[in-house]
């Protein structure tokens, strides 16, 4: 009779154990590319002496070979942001991509490989200048692969990755999620 019961309870926990679990199966975040420049979060990431920054409606005609003629016709966007009047502001190129389609870009783009602080990227790559003088024209420029989305940050008014940073997580924030 013991046997019986024992074999008995050994059923009932079996079946039990068997029904739902109470763990939910982790799905991976996806990312996507922006589809439309004016719902991105980039001007609100604009310092505030950037008076007036708009939306920049760009007519783009990329020469073959160039970074913005691979972003276009990967299905990728590019987004100006800034005052034009002022010349001042920030380009953003977004774009589907992998690590060995990133890798082999990165080769023709003399940057300097680095880890942006607080960002969890794939990989970046920097170019920057110490421009002081008023009168210097200034490119800061990063490209970085986040979750198989390259983005490229272009800004006339950054000095530094400190300064940059709202910015590029603007970029990342404004990536569509699915």
């Amino acid at each position: 009779m013991l046997e019986k019961a024992l074999g008995f309870t050994a059923i009932v926990l079996l079946i039990a154990g068997c029904g739902a679990s109470n763990s939910t199966p982790k799905t991976e975040t996806k990312y996507f590319v922006p589809t439309d420049c004016a719902n991105t979060k980039i001007l609100a990431s604009l310092p505030s002496d950037i008076k007036d920054p708009k939306w920049i409606d760009t007519k783009w005609q990329p020469a073959p070979d160039t970074d913005l003629y691979k972003v276009l016709n990967s299905g990728g966007i590019a987004c100006t942001y800034g005052n034009q009047s002022a010349e001042v502001g920030a380009t953003i190129f977004w774009s589907p991509s992998n690590s060995s389609e990133f890798e082999s870009l990165s080769k023709n783009w003399g940057m300097e490989k680095v880890d942006v602080p607080g960002v969890t990227e794939d990989r970046a790559y920097w170019l920057g200048n110490d421009a002081t003088g008023a009168d210097e024209i200034h490119r800061w420029s990063l490209n970085l692969l986040y979750k198989s989305i390259w983005i490229q940050v272009n800004a006339s008014y950054v000095y530094s990755m400190e300064d940059a940073l709202p910015l590029i997580n603007a970029a990342i924030e404004s990536l569509n999620r699915g």
